[in-house]
């Protein structure tokens, strides 16, 4: 091959992309399911947030990368958790919620890494050092021309990422799977057959929180050993967008999942073909990607009659 089409770039891109479609896929997943019990979760940015720098922390301290995955989504669960209570118990704007949810992210990410780590009060990632998750290579796949070096020499958190593809496609042809499509289009008919339609909502709302925030950990300790305050860099509206854009399908959500993360590492690949493109102009590649494919989804996704509606029991 010549030119772009070289083998290295093709692998390196498609390779990069699989790895960086991972946080869009985790929060893209849970997203469709709590979309589909009525809730939207604008909050994603904050609870991948907190999962970035509580697993960042706990890492640094226990020098654990499983402990600190653990921790970083306990630490989306308890955010979520905030988010769910204000949602679906208060009946708050689901939009104003999650814009909420994302400050207080910031707020309380920002101010913790410069109250422990920080000796002037400034970002200084590179002084703190953590333990991050290594590549695994799958005996056999990874070998396989082109393949392997694509999609089995990748870190754990990845494979987990597409392991949920197939359980998101089991849950929602299972009995499960009509509960939480029955909570977003009439949640009272559900509650009529003896199910607890705002105890599913407040489950959906948990799950995104935890796959969220797996999805923050792989960007801390999974794909980089650094935290910083711009570290998810707007990819929770970007996995909002991937829950839409995909119909919230799991097919659909992996497709779209790709395609964002194709167009977020071009902006490391292009360069290195020799292709002279403005790095403002590859940087915004992804968000321009995401507003063109919302903008041409509009009016095409049907949402669930209960979309956005508190649900409040009657007594």
């Amino acid at each position: 091959m010549s030119g772009i089409f070289t083998e290295t770039f093709i692998v390196g891109l498609l390779a990069t992309s699989v790895a960086a479609a991972t946080p869009l896929l985790l929060a893209g997943l849970a997203e469709s399911v709590s979309q589909r019990t009525g809730v939207i979760n604008v909050g994603i940015e904050g609870y991948m947030l907190m999962g970035a720098f509580f697993g960042y922390l706990v890492s640094h301290y226990t020098g654990n990368v499983w402990v600190a995955t653990l921790g970083g989504m306990v630490a989306g669960v308890v955010i979520a958790l905030i988010a769910a209570y204000t949602m679906i118990s208060r009946y708050a704007d689901q939009i104003v919620t999650g814009l909420g949810i994302m400050i207080l992210a910031v707020g309380i990410t920002s101010t913790a890494y410069r109250s422990i780590f920080s000796e002037d009060g400034s970002f200084q990632p590179e002084r703190v050092p953590v333990e991050s998750f290594s590549e695994w290579s799958i005996p056999g796949l990874s070998s396989i021309p082109w393949i392997g070096e694509i999609f089995f020499q990748q870190v754990p958190i990845v494979y987990l990422g597409y392991l949920a593809v197939p359980l998101a496609i089991w849950l929602m042809r299972s009995e499960w799977g009509l509960i939480i499509r029955a909570a977003g289009e009439n949640p009272e008919a559900l509650e009529s057959t003896g199910a607890n339609a705002i105890r599913v909502r407040y489950l959906a709302v948990l799950g995104t929180g935890a796959m969220s925030a797996l999805g923050g950990v792989f960007l801390s300790i999974g794909q980089t050993t650094t935290f910083s305050e711009g570290l998810v860099g707007g990819r929770g509206f970007i996995a909002l967008g991937v829950a839409i854009v995909g119909r919230r399908n799991p097919i659909g959500v992996l497709i779209a999942a790709l395609v964002f993360a194709i167009a977020d590492s071009l902006q490391l690949w292009l360069p290195t073909a020799g292709i002279d493109v403005p790095q403002q102009l590859l940087a915004m590649l992804p968000y321009i990607v995401t507003l063109i494919a919302l903008a041409g989804m509009l009016g095409k996704v049907r949402h669930p009659a209960a979309f956005l509606k508190p649900y409040v029991r009657q007594e």
